[in-house]
């Protein structure tokens, strides 16, 4: 499934598991979370979004613990300890602890855009 998140918001605790999500922020906003875990699997990732400059997650304290995440151009922010095992980070990603897949897991992150190939029998 896909979710937006429209303007800062605080929120309690926050758990998103299971197959394959995309979570996008509006650019320029936080969602602050007083305790949050986030968990894709081998092949089915949650990726975490906006639709074009940073964005932030925060927590005070304590850890963020995630697995299996695709995440772009979202900082870290507020005091936690951010791990995202088995996870990617591109763009303005910042403030995660960023641990890479093993050679040979299956991960399946953003889709890929249209891609054109030259035709090498064209004249």
């Amino acid at each position: 499934g896909a979710v937006t998140f429209q303007g800062s918001n605080t929120f309690g605790t926050g758990t998103i598991t299971g197959g394959k999500k995309t979570l996008t922020l509006t650019p320029g906003t936080t969602q602050t979370f007083t305790a949050l875990a986030i968990s894709g699997t081998a092949g089915n990732v949650v990726t975490l979004q906006t639709g074009g400059a940073t964005a932030a997650i925060s927590q005070a304290a304590g850890t963020v613990a995630g697995d299996y995440l695709a995440i772009t151009d979202v900082t870290a922010s507020g005091g936690a300890t951010f791990n995202a095992t088995n996870s990617t980070g591109s763009g303005t990603t910042t403030g995660w602890n960023i641990t890479a897949p093993a050679a040979g897991t299956a991960f399946q992150g953003k889709r890929m855009r249209s891609v054109k190939f030259a035709n090498p029998f064209r004249s």
